[in-house]
């Protein structure tokens, strides 16, 4: 096994095709580089080099530049395959690529998404001048917008060509028959399609559609459910010609054209929610909270009362829930005035010790039983 600096030696100075190579095979990102600059590189060299990913931007960027494979296209293309080769380089190239090759790059996802969208302009701006055949080939190979252009572009061989690509898919047809700018041909060639007239789906779409033929909507209706048709018939989008197919169906099944309505339940209390909810699964009939029950003679119905009676009003809980709100702002209330007594205390205690009375000593007045006299004696004698 050879060193690091002798791999380094033989990428730039080596003569021998089996020590080039075998520098060139190491997936050192250094010693790649120093091989593109020997001057025994050859083309099927520089175009492994070319897809290696561990060769740095500027290994690739030298290859681009080098003069001696200005006329390789095989070299251009292994280079836009490689996302790290400078996009300023791949972008250039892009003129110097076939149609097949660049069709290819449309569905290559480990390329940046600038370079790939890139392709699908220059590929649609080429694809009205392109025969037929090479349309058809191209539907094959190239990503789903640019089969989408052929589509647009196309007769109806390519167009029956292109509804046959692997690439399309049943969400991607369908925003194609939505889109006012749909050719006719296009709408028309999708609706007798063995296989993508059989999508629910792309029926609603074609059923929508004004240049579908009324053949093939009258096939569609006929196959559609009763549920299916009053969305159809009730949908703003329909065109005026194809109601009356609709109506017609609906009235050969003894259906009406208005949709049913959505029920809604009120529920009421987090109590008996749940209780509700498992009585309605299971298909039972229950009275609202909010409704007096009046139990009758019939055993069932008053049971039934009975469940309902337990449950608490509402208003109930809100009133007892503001008198215990009341009796708390009352404590409170209470609580305030004990703290000013208390400041008012340790105010009297200070202004005590102020006039040099002891600290923790109260002065209590008493009457005397001679009070009539209008006598006052205090707690202390005055001997």
């Amino acid at each position: 096994m050879k060193s690091h600096k002798e791999l380094l030696h033989d990428a730039r100075d080596a003569k021998d095709e089996a020590l080039l190579w075998q520098a060139i095979k190491s997936q050192n990102s250094q010693v790649i580089q120093e091989a593109t600059q020997n001057r025994n590189l050859t083309e099927e060299m520089a175009r492994y080099i070319a897809k290696n990913r561990n060769a740095t931007p500027e290994a690739l960027g030298f290859l681009a530049t080098d003069i001696r494979f200005r006329d390789s296209n095989r070299l251009k293309l292994a280079l836009c395959k490689n996302p790290r080769t400078p996009h300023r380089l791949t972008l250039g190239f892009l003129k110097y690529l076939g149609i097949f090759d660049m069709a290819d790059l449309s569905r290559n996802r480990y390329i940046p998404t600038v370079l790939r969208q890139r392709v699908e302009v220059v590929l649609m701006d080429k694809v009205k001048a392109l025969p037929t055949g090479v349309k058809i080939a191209l539907s094959r190979r190239a990503s789903d917008r640019i089969v989408d252009a052929i589509m647009q572009k196309g007769d109806r061989r390519t167009i029956d060509a292109c509804l046959e690509s692997s690439r399309f898919t049943e969400e991607r047809l369908f925003r194609i028959i939505s889109r006012p700018a749909t050719k006719p041909l296009v709408i028309r060639a999708i609706a007798e399609h063995p296989s993508w007239s059989t999508r629910i789906t792309i029926r609603f779409a074609l059923v929508r559609n004004f240049y579908t033929p009324m053949k093939e909507v009258e096939r569609f209706i006929r196959e559609l459910t009763a549920m299916d048709l009053k969305t159809l018939y009730s949908d703003p989008k329909l065109p005026s010609a194809t109601k009356p197919f609709i109506y017609r169906e609906l009235q050969r099944r003894d259906e009406t054209t208005d949709l049913p309505k959505d029920v809604v339940y009120k529920l009421e209390g987090d109590e008996d929610r749940d209780r509700r909810f498992e009585r309605h699964s299971r298909g039972e009939l229950f009275a609202a909270v909010d409704e007096p029950v009046e139990p009758s003679g019939d055993d069932e119905e008053a049971e039934e009362a009975g469940e309902f009676a337990d449950v608490e009003d509402p208003d109930a809980e809100r009133e007892g829930g503001f008198l215990e709100l009341q009796e708390d702002v009352e404590d409170l209330e209470e609580l305030e005035e004990m703290d000013d007594y208390g400041e008012a205390e340790e105010a009297a205690a200070g202004s005590g010790e102020s006039s040099g009375e002891e600290p923790g000593v109260v002065v209590i007045e008493e009457e005397d039983e001679d009070s009539g006299n209008g006598r006052s004696g205090s707690g202390v004698s005055d001997e």
